[in-house]
């Protein structure tokens, strides 16, 4: 770990200037650098003074200027008879002039109202009163009019019953004062109650009634047996229906009971084969068997039943044959390409078994990415993008020989020299910059060869624009700005996030 005992004075800090720092976050307290006006006020920007100024002289102002920490203090310089003005400047307020009223009045439209003392000259009431009496209104107008007169705007009813005897009395109470009466009569075998809370009962005492005077049922043909025979029911019975033939009978279409023996019978004597179907043996004169099998070809399955979720390798799944186009079985586990499952390991943690109908999935780490571009194809790469020169520095005065050994922004980089021991590396052409929020930062530079002298120096860069950063390199021994200078070649990494 590096100590810095002593630097230059630089005169004016500008806050994109660069602070070493020790980071106690990462484990060794690693040098790095930051921003000035990272650490000095919001992190836009650094203030180095502050003063305030102001118009007029209603207003002073001191304790500035402020450069480090301090209280600016506005105050008032004025009397209470005075008033700051548009220029900010104070003013005494003109004398007011005193005066009187001579003369209160007070008029108004229509007829509805009267006023008894007016004009009021000196001291005084204006009294208003109301000109009309309790068969009167104000209209719009300010006039009087009858309450006879306003137009009816309908008349709303309230509903309540009462019982009156057998009947029910039905009240219209109108929202003028008038009461209507619907009466509600009973008719015969019709009782109306009314429960006093408007509710309404209707009953019906009694009603119709009738007899069956007979039941009979009838049927052609003798296949049915009704029980009582052909005698009616004329009060209460029932009516048994049964079966009256034997298992070796059938009904014919007259009803009748007919023997199964009458049934015409024969022998198959002929079994054709259609398209997909072979029948053996054919044809077929006399008794036997028929087997029936499926041309391979011709098989049309149109449905499979049920959906099975849960197949398993004893399962066996129906296809065609190929040597002999016939239908055959087989079992799921001997279908090619079937597996189980298979393990992802990875170089830390137990391996994964990865089964049928699950997902491996891919996960980037630090700094990589991973995007699946077609089925079957996933992309690793790291996710920033990387900048790494050589740099031959000149002997004595002049710009550093770059090469460009990898470029991932892809396009033009070009190196200038903006003063001592500071370089400003810019990107022209294609559409790879640094960007507008990017971090970025430079390795630790390798130097090739034997012997090397005390450069390359200490180098620390800072972001200037989308397409410039600029490269500070310092002497290690005394810490001040230096030009890469020596024989060595050089190499900077430059790593930009997005």
């Amino acid at each position: 770990m590096s100590n810095i005992l002593s630097y230059p004075l630089i005169p004016a800090v500008a806050g994109d200037d660069l602070l070493i720092i020790s980071d106690i976050s990462v484990k060794g307290n690693p040098t790095r650098s930051v921003r000035v006006d990272q650490l000095v006020g919001d992190g836009s920007g650094s203030v180095l003074s502050v003063d305030a100024s102001i118009n007029g002289d209603a207003v002073t102002i001191t304790g500035g200027p402020i450069t480090y920490s301090g209280t600016l203090a506005f105050e008032f310089g004025g009397l209470s008879t005075q008033y700051v003005n548009g220029l900010g400047n104070l003013v005494t307020f003109p004398a007011i002039s005193g005066g009187s009223v001579t003369s209160v009045a007070q008029t108004h439209g229509g007829d509805a109202f009267t006023v008894g003392g007016s004009p009021i000259t000196s001291l005084g009431t204006l009294a208003i009163t109301m000109a009309g009496d309790a068969t009167q209104y104000v209209n719009g107008l300010g006039n009087l009019a009858l309450l006879s007169s306003i137009p009816s705007v309908g008349t709303t009813y309230d509903l309540t019953s009462i019982q009156n005897g057998t009947a029910v009395d039905v009240h219209l109470t109108g929202s003028d004062a008038t009461v209507d009466t619907i009466q509600l009569v009973a008719g015969t075998n019709i009782t109306l109650t009314d429960d006093g809370l408007n509710n309404i009962t209707i009953d019906a005492a009694g009603g119709g009634s009738g007899t069956v005077t007979s039941v009979g049922l009838s049927h052609m043909g003798n296949a049915f047996a009704v029980t009582p025979g052909s005698t009616p029911v004329t009060s209460i019975g029932t009516l048994a229906v049964t079966m009256a033939g034997t298992n070796l009978e059938y009904i014919n279409g007259a009803g009748d009971r007919t023997s199964l023996s009458t049934l015409p019978s024969g022998s198959v004597t002929s079994v054709a084969s259609g398209p997909g179907i072979t029948a053996t043996p054919s044809p077929i004169t006399g008794a036997g068997s028929i087997e029936v099998d499926y041309l391979g070809l011709d098989n049309v399955i149109l449905s499979g039943g049920a959906l099975i979720t849960d197949a398993v390798s004893s399962d066996y799944i129906l296809l065609s044959e190929a040597k002999n186009n016939n239908c055959a079985h087989s079992l799921i586990s001997d279908l090619p390409g079937y597996y189980t499952n298979f393990f992802a390991a990875a170089d830390t943690g137990s391996a994964n078994s990865i089964g049928q109908a699950e997902t491996l999935t891919l996960t980037g780490g630090d700094s990589i990415n991973t995007a699946t571009s077609s089925p079957g194809i996933t992309t690793i790469s790291l996710a920033y993008k990387s900048v790494v020169l050589r740099l031959l520095p000149p002997i004595g005065v002049g710009l550093p020989t770059i090469t460009v050994v990898q470029n991932d922004l892809g396009s033009t980089l070009a190196l200038t020299s903006t003063s001592v021991g500071e370089y400003v590396l810019s990107t022209s052409g294609g559409t790879g910059n640094f960007g507008t929020n990017v971090i970025a930062f430079i390795e630790n530079p390798n130097e090739y060869g034997a012997n090397p002298p005390i450069y390359p120096q200490a180098t620390t860069i800072r972001w200037k624009a989308n397409t410039e950063i600029a490269i500070r390199s310092f002497d290690v021994a005394t810490g001040t700005r230096a030009n890469i200078a020596g024989i060595w070649n050089v190499c900077v990494e430059i790593r930009v996030y997005p």
